[in-house]
């Protein structure tokens, strides 16, 4: 049993005692493969969202490449610096 001091809505203090019992794992959950049959299934849905998000990404990385390319870089691949920077520093017009 502990024992808490508080303040109650009328601002005046408050005493009162509350029982904590602490419980964890399987005496919590009831069910001692609970967490193996929660986080297997997990893993592999993390696994599949990680793999689509890395296959997103590649394709973006490879999009920006070819738009800075196209914009930005002579055709034997080496940059345009003036042009690059005329781009960056000057106004954008608008759409």
């Amino acid at each position: 049993m502990e024992s808490a001091t508080g303040i109650s809505v009328q601002n005046t203090p408050a005493s009162f005692s509350i029982s904590v019992d602490k419980v964890s794992g399987t005496y919590f959950w009831g069910d001692p493969n609970l967490y193996i049959e929660i986080i297997e299934p997990l893993g592999h849905e993390a696994q599949r969202h990680d793999d689509e998000f890395k296959h997103q990404l590649s394709n973006l990385n490879n999009r920006l490449s070819r738009e800075f390319t196209e914009k930005f870089c002579d055709p034997d691949g080496a940059i345009d610096w003036p042009r690059l920077v005329q781009s960056v520093s000057g106004n954008m017009e608008p759409e």
